[in-house]
C-alpha cells in the first residue's frame, strides 16, 4: 500500500511540474506577443495586429488552464495564478496588484 502512495505522489509531482512548465511557457509567449503586439500597433498591418492578438489569448487561456491543473493538483498556482491574472490586460493586472497591495 505504501508502495502506491509513494508511486501516486511522484506522479502527482510529476504533473505538477508539467503543468509548471506549460504555464511558464505560456507565460514566456504572452509577454513576447504582447511586447510584439504594442509595435505593431504603430504599424498599419491589421492582419498581424489580428494573429498576435489571437495567438496570444489563445496561449494565455492555455496558461491560465496549466496552473488550473496545478491548482487542482497540488492546491498552489505556480506561475501567475488564476483567470484574472492571465487573461487580463498587463495595465489592468498592474493596477488590481497595486491595489491590493495599499490594502
Amino acid at each position: 500500500m505504501a508502495e502506491n502512495d509513494s508511486k501516486h505522489v511522484a506522479q502527482v509531482k510529476a504533473a505538477d511540474h508539467l503543468f509548471t512548465e506549460i504555464a511558464y511557457s505560456a507565460h514566456q509567449i504572452d509577454r513576447l506577443f504582447y511586447h510584439s503586439v504594442s509595435e505593431a500597433a504603430d504599424d498599419a498591418d491589421e492582419k498581424l495586429n489580428t494573429l498576435l492578438n489571437t495567438v496570444r489569448e489563445l496561449v494565455t487561456r492555455m496558461g491560465w488552464m496549466a496552473d488550473l491543473g496545478s491548482k487542482k493538483l497540488t492546491g498552489c498556482e505556480n506561475i501567475k495564478g488564476d483567470a484574472e491574472q492571465w487573461l487580463m490586460s498587463p495595465a489592468y493586472v498592474n493596477e488590481l496588484e497595486a491595489s491590493e497591495s495599499i490594502s
